[in-house]
């Protein structure tokens, strides 16, 4: 699930310089319509020292993402998973497996990104709402915040439909090697 992770973040531009944690819902048939909180694996590095130990949801296993693989977490087709990057900014990603593909492939050409549209994750923007007070800064076109976001993005404009498979297909392994080094090898958290 780690290389999953690596990933998602290569494929959305992300830096790296947050924690992340991946989730994956296991719902009983038996528990539909029960009121009862569904399995959940939890696929999270620990931040060492962490004050948050013990916090989760009720039926939550943890499990580092290193040690599980897409293959051992028995996904089928229509399964989610719930991917979160930058606990303050909140970046959620919803991944739904779509199809499994049976036919060989070299593994040089995998992981790939078939299709795609528009930038990645902006980092330490603020989230959600900081997104959209660029938007707004963007669509006016000057004044003070306008100003402020272009001398932080180092332009004076900002393409949000930026996308280029060839290029994210090109960088994706040699950024999941740089995750897997941060956040396995030398991990700052």
């Amino acid at each position: 699930m780690s290389d999953l992770s690596y990933a998602i973040m290569a494929m959305y531009q992300a830096s790296g310089g947050h924690l992340f944690y991946l989730d994956q819902n296991v719902e009983d048939e038996s528990q539909k319509n029960q009121g009862v909180f569904p399995k959940n694996k939890h696929y999270e590095f620990s931040a060492p020292d962490s004050d948050l130990e013990g916090f989760g949801m009720p039926n939550e296993v943890k499990i580092s993402p290193e040690k599980m693989t897409i293959n051992k977490a028995g996904l089928k087709v229509g399964d989610t998973l719930d991917f979160l990057y930058d606990f303050g900014d909140g970046w959620h990603i919803q991944l739904t497996l779509e199809e499994i593909y049976t036919e060989e492939i070299s593994l040089r050409l995998l992981p790939r990104v078939l299709e795609g549209a528009g930038y990645g994750i902006i980092e330490d923007i603020g989230g959600v709402y900081g997104l959209s007070e660029f938007v707004k800064a963007l669509e006016k076109g000057s004044g003070t915040d306008y100003e402020e976001y272009m001398e932080w993005f180092g332009g004076n404009s900002f393409d949000f439909n930026q996308f280029d498979e060839e290029e994210t297909n090109d960088t994706i392994k040699s950024e999941m090697r740089y995750f897997k080094d941060m956040y396995e090898e030398n991990p700052m958290y």
